[in-house]
């Protein structure tokens, strides 16, 4: 069975393309290609506005997006892991809830987060230069894009880190006109970027204990966020071997930063099948 990989909020899966041949050539060489997904409102993802008004944009509904997708992609074999970062390891959780509550394919047998909280996210300190909200702030302003130069300049000017500004340049692309264009829905985004703070996964973790599935988080030490669930995250390894934490010294990029120090880590889970 494949591996899954699940990109973050203003990404696409073109982002995780390295990481996944990094991963790919760790297991038998009898494994097809990891699957790379794009959620919605994001890259080759329909918009909210293409989607019926009774699927909204949140995470349960990603969730089912990825069981409907992976489901059709592998004949309802599922696959055997899956990897997300930021977002796409809270959607992750949401695939795994849906597929261990609606049985359509069985649950992989390792997720990992990559610097993903699974619980709720205090929305305190949302609008402070450098968050997340920020930077959606800053895209949402942006009315057209003459160069992936003047992207980077006009982003950085709203405030936005050099480094992710001259990230973003790997999600735009040209419409049929010829020109640039993100690769993204904003109002979608900011659906998901709700549903991400809001929603809870740690019932979910707490019920894995004796099941087929171990989530392992990977906690990027210099995200200082960690800080602040700390009680939370010591209560819900405690007693509970599906659920193992694995701290890496990196910023929350750490697939980026530390890739080969995240495939090692990955690599046990995936090599044996």
């Amino acid at each position: 069975m494949p591996l899954l990989l699940l990109h973050g909020l203003l990404g696409n899966s073109s982002n995780l393309k390295t990481l996944s041949s990094s991963l790919h050539k760790e297991q038998p060489t009898s494994e097809p290609p990891p699957l790379i997904l794009d959620t919605r409102g994001h890259g080759a993802s329909p918009p909210s506005a293409d989607i019926p008004a009774n699927t909204p944009s949140d995470l349960p509904h990603c969730g089912r997006d990825v069981a409907e997708t992976v489901c059709a992609l592998t004949s309802s074999r599922g696959v055997s892991a899956v990897v997300g970062h930021s977002f796409g390891g809270k959607q992750a959780l949401a695939y795994l809830n849906d597929v261990l509550t609606f049985g359509q394919c069985p649950p992989p047998e390792a997720v990992w987060l990559l610097d993903t909280m699974p619980g709720a996210v205090p929305r305190t300190g949302e609008n402070k230069q450098g968050s997340v909200k920020s930077v959606i702030d800053a895209v949402a302003s942006i009315t057209s894009i003459s160069s992936r130069k003047s992207l980077v300049s006009d982003l950085e000017s709203l405030g936005v880190d050099p480094g992710v500004a001259q990230w973003m340049t790997t999600n735009v692309t040209k419409d049929s006109s010829g020109s640039l264009k993100f690769m993204f829905d904003v109002p979608t985004v900011r659906s998901l970027y709700s549903s991400y703070s809001e929603c809870d996964y740690l019932p979910l973790l707490a019920s894995l204990s004796g099941g087929p599935t171990t989530v392992h988080l990977v906690r990027a030490t210099r995200n200082e966020a960690w800080a602040h669930v700390e009680g939370e995250m010591a209560a819900l390894t405690k007693g509970n071997p599906n659920v193992v934490i694995h701290d890496v010294d990196s910023g929350h990029w750490v697939h980026q930063e530390k890739m080969r120090e995240v495939v090692d880590l990955i690599k046990p889970t995936i090599a044996t099948r």
